[in-house]
């Protein structure tokens, strides 16, 4: 379990909603998580039924509303693809599950919102995707790979602009900046808002050097045709 969980607000929202004790709420997300760790180490807990979820944490009173707590205080995501999602899973997983998963070559089916409704996780394949495009990242001789999944989620979000064109903008930038490279868990995060901003404003807003420069010798035409007959 994270650090915080127990005094984090949407843990008390938990235990409010079931009129149980705090430390009540914390066992059960304890519970959940490691339930999910051994049945859902995807994050994908609509797998299983709510009484099985419900059985599986010790929950003697009605499944649903057990589910329907957990979804009301966001630590479970609803989903049309997968019914239910543990919420930030990649974040509570622990790091056994998530080396199980590098393993495997799957990633987190964690279902996340913004206003572009892009996918961050990339669909697992059995074999490596091809990279378009290979970005440097914080970490010494680690890259970050971006592929045609990502890219096409992109396009959907995003169809009135060039997204791999621009993706080499942002690739080029990034050289050009070393110490402003992102992580590999960033670097999808980093090209949406790049990609949205030139969406919304035409183009990626980077900060120019001014050239304040300006030859004052003559202010008018008249002056400099006087300068070339003296």
């Amino acid at each position: 379990m994270k650090r915080g969980t127990p005094e984090h607000p949407k843990t008390k929202t938990l235990a409010k909603i079931l009129e149980i004790p705090l430390y009540g709420a914390v066992g059960i997300l304890e519970m959940l998580w490691h339930f999910a760790s051994f049945r859902a180490l995807q994050g994908d807990l609509g797998r299983w039924s709510n009484v099985q979820i419900a059985e599986a944490i010790n929950w003697d009173r009605e499944p649903d509303e057990l589910i329907n707590a957990l979804i009301e205080s966001g630590f479970v995501d609803k989903s049309n693809e997968y019914r239910l999602l543990i919420h930030d899973w990649h974040d509570h997983a622990e790091e056994a599950v998530k080396k199980t998963l590098r393993n495997r070559k799957l990633p987190f089916l964690t279902f996340r919102e913004n206003s572009r409704k892009v996918d961050y996780s990339l669909i697992a394949n059995s074999q490596k995707p091809i990279a378009l495009i290979t970005y440097p990242t914080q970490k010494i001789l680690e890259n970050w790979d971006l592929t045609q999944d990502l890219v096409d989620e992109f396009i959907k979000a995003y169809p009135g602009i060039d997204v791999l064109a621009e993706c080499r903008r942002a690739h080029t930038w990034i050289i050009c900046n070393p110490t402003k490279r992102k992580t590999s868990r960033g670097m999808p995060r980093f090209l949406n808002t790049w990609l949205e901003k030139v969406n919304n404003n035409g183009k990626f807003q980077i900060d120019k050097p001014k050239n304040n420069y300006r030859d004052n010798r003559f202010d008018t035409a008249e002056q400099h045709k006087g300068s070339l007959k003296d």
